[in-house]
């Protein structure tokens, strides 16, 4: 079933389908998902501060595997992604303790939800298998 929401989610998102104002608005991709630094700019629709020092991002290593900072500790994990399907999971981080872990902590406990995702100029999105978008990323230069 989960297969067969994820196919519908991918041919929406190609046939145009998400044209209304849900923020789901599709431009042609900039970047490309594996290798790109994606900086957290929303999480569950609510904008983040963001450290533009120190910002909190993700980074897709390879076909299997994440990496990020989420505002005090290094991420990373499981990520397993196949056309616009997407999952994560193992995510572990390091074990600092900082003021506000606020951010991190949503981050981490969203990024299971994940099963979808779209690439829309230099934007990242990730979404749920009903298309509610739950992150979403601006990638950024390497530093």
């Amino acid at each position: 079933m989960k297969f067969f929401l994820i196919v519908i989610l991918f041919l929406a998102s190609s046939c145009g389908i998400f044209k209304k104002d849900d923020g789901l608005k599709i431009e042609e991709p900039t970047v490309k998902f594996i290798g790109t630094k994606w900086c957290l700019t929303h999480i569950n629709q609510n904008a983040i501060t963001i450290n533009f020092e120190k910002p909190i991002y993700i980074k897709i290593v390879d076909e299997k595997s994440f990496k990020g900072f989420g505002g005090c500790n290094q991420i990373w994990g499981v990520c397993k992604q196949m056309n616009t399907a997407i999952q994560f999971a193992s995510i572990a981080r390091t074990k600092m303790l900082c003021k506000n872990m606020t951010y991190e902590n949503q981050l981490i406990a969203t990024l299971p939800n994940a099963e979808a995702y779209i690439i829309s100029g230099n934007k990242l999105k990730i979404l749920t298998s009903k298309a509610d978008i739950i992150l979403q990323f601006q990638a950024i230069d390497e530093k």
